[in-house]
């Protein structure tokens, strides 16, 4: 789902769900990676929706963000230290989606180039058939004109080996007498 559809969903307009995306990018992605912004274009998945309608269920102060907690605690001295880690944990949740995200968009890429060469390697095989197509007409013409080339090889044969009996037939007529030419019934 996109931003303009997960807007319209929650009937607010389409920079309010980004605003509020950003401030709770965070905790809507906390167990994974349920909005992701690839390419300038926030995306949805269901359990970010779902998340997101819990959270309006939530009282604000809750909502918001860790300078409610601090509120809440701030009264405690007790639970001063238990602010720090939760603080120190926010930190390193924080982190840690950052390097979820960055992970998700690296799989993305790695899909995007995958799919890249898949078409590449579509394209490639189709034209090696070609090819071969092309290589086997080739030998096919190659056989033709060999066949061609011998017929013609055999007719000059032929032709030359009748030339000869005609020359030899001609050298024996005149190697014969006036006489005999005349009176020979040949």
């Amino acid at each position: 789902m996109d931003l303009r559809e997960a807007a319209s969903h929650f009937n607010i307009s389409a920079q309010a769900m980004a605003e509020f995306t950003r401030k709770h990018l965070d905790e809507i992605n906390i167990d994974g990676v349920h909005v992701i912004k690839i390419q300038g274009r926030w995306a949805y998945d269901g359990e970010a929706i779902r998340i997101i309608e819990n959270m309006k269920k939530l009282p604000a102060a809750i909502m918001t963000d860790s300078e409610h907690l601090g509120e809440i605690y701030d009264n405690d001295n007790d639970n001063k230290d238990l602010l720090l880690i939760v603080d120190s944990l926010q930190t390193k949740l924080t982190a840690t989606m950052a390097e979820l995200t960055q992970t998700a968009l690296s799989l993305v890429e790695t899909e995007r180039r995958n799919s890249n060469q898949q078409a590449e390697l579509g394209t490639l095989r189709e034209r090696v058939r070609a090819q071969a197509e092309q290589i086997s007409k080739l030998k096919e013409s190659e056989e033709r004109l060999k066949k061609k080339a011998l017929d013609a090889l055999q007719y000059q044969a032929d032709l030359k080996a009748e030339r000869s009996q005609l020359q030899e037939k001609l050298n024996r007529e005149r190697n014969r007498s006036w006489w005999q030419r005349i009176f020979s019934r040949d």
